[in-house]
């Protein structure tokens, strides 16, 4: 099967310069129904959607940030509708995450749950907050944990299995781990979760996390 590349805006795909991508934003030329190139975004899936959170561009470094916007990051949730094939930036209520590069991110219902993430300087202004967006309702809600918080970080993965989340590695921006942690959505409590394997992978950053699950059934003797 072919793969075909495209770049899209709200309006569908575009062509862009790589000069001009190159220069910095000034601040009138800021069109706030555009979704500019953009790293260290997080992206989460439902059967019609596509959700983009975050980002960083540093062409954005000398903007002045108003109270909505939090330049060189993306204080920013995009919609692309696999249907219609345009993007659609979501206006949503409550207090957005401001760390918004190298976070973590999936989708629970109808639910986009975040976690962690750095804004800037990167390393310096991490964090280790847990919120939730209903993706109907487009509202941002808090969730003060208690139990073994995961120390703040970014560049970390994170996966779940029925009620828990589990975050795996990442950054401070100074020391790297690979600490596991557990958190059970429902009751809002962190876990850390011990390794008692002798293997235990090194410590990294920028990686992804999957839950795989195997059964084995004992066989009788023939």
């Amino acid at each position: 099967m072919a793969l075909t590349v495209q770049k899209f805006q709200t309006v569908g795909p575009v062509e862009q310069d790589e000069d001009v991508e190159n220069e910095n934003v000034h601040p009138n030329d800021i069109d706030m129904d555009r979704l500019y190139p953009r790293s260290g975004h997080r992206a989460v899936v439902d059967d019609s959607n596509m959700y983009v959170l975050g980002g960083y561009n540093p062409r954005f470094r000398h903007v002045e940030n108003s109270p909505d916007t939090y330049y060189p990051l993306f204080k920013e949730l995009w919609k692309f509708n696999f249907t219609t094939q345009k993007w659609t930036s979501l206006i949503t209520d409550g207090t957005m995450p401001t760390e918004l590069a190298s976070h973590a991110a999936l989708r629970c219902g109808r639910n986009l749950l975040y976690f962690g993430g750095t804004g800037v300087p990167f390393g310096h202004s991490s964090s280790n907050d847990y919120y939730t967006c209903n993706l109907d309702t487009l509202k941002w809600r808090y969730v003060k944990c208690q139990g073994d918080i995961p120390q703040k970080k970014y560049g970390h993965a994170m996966a779940r299995v029925g009620k828990d989340v589990f975050v795996c590695g990442g950054t401070t921006g100074f020391v790297y781990n690979m600490d596991i942690h557990r958190l059970d959505i429902y009751t809002g409590v962190w876990e850390h979760l011990p390794v008692h394997s002798k293997y235990t992978p090194s410590s990294r950053y920028v990686k992804m996390l999957v839950w795989y699950y195997y059964k084995h059934e004992k066989q009788d003797d023939p």
